[in-house]
């Protein structure tokens, strides 16, 4: 994990003051184009190559930004639904633009 990972997990995987401040332009942004409500995530994600410890055939950060391996392969999949609309009850049911 890198040291700016290691930092953000030690964090409680809160935005930095940096990122928030990056994030007011995106907010800005967003208006602009109409939204009416935008938020920055309480936490974040913290994605990293290398933490699973002891694997049997590890994979470069080359392979698993191509897909990684072909899904009979893999142990298990996930994914991301990108919607308009955010529908937890952090951010209510606004759309987004």
């Amino acid at each position: 994990m890198s040291t700016q990972s290691e930092a953000l997990a030690r964090g409680g995987a809160k935005p930095t003051t940096d990122m928030l401040k990056e994030f007011s332009l995106i907010e800005k942004w967003c208006k602009s184009l109409g939204a009416t409500a935008v938020a920055a995530a309480p936490e974040l994600y913290i994605r990293h190559a290398g933490n699973i410890v002891g694997s049997v055939n590890p994979l470069s950060g080359a392979q698993m930004s191509a897909g990684g391996v072909p899904e009979n392969q893999a142990l298990g999949t996930f994914g991301y639904q990108l919607t308009r609309e955010v529908a937890s009850s952090d951010y209510g049911s606004e759309p987004l633009m």
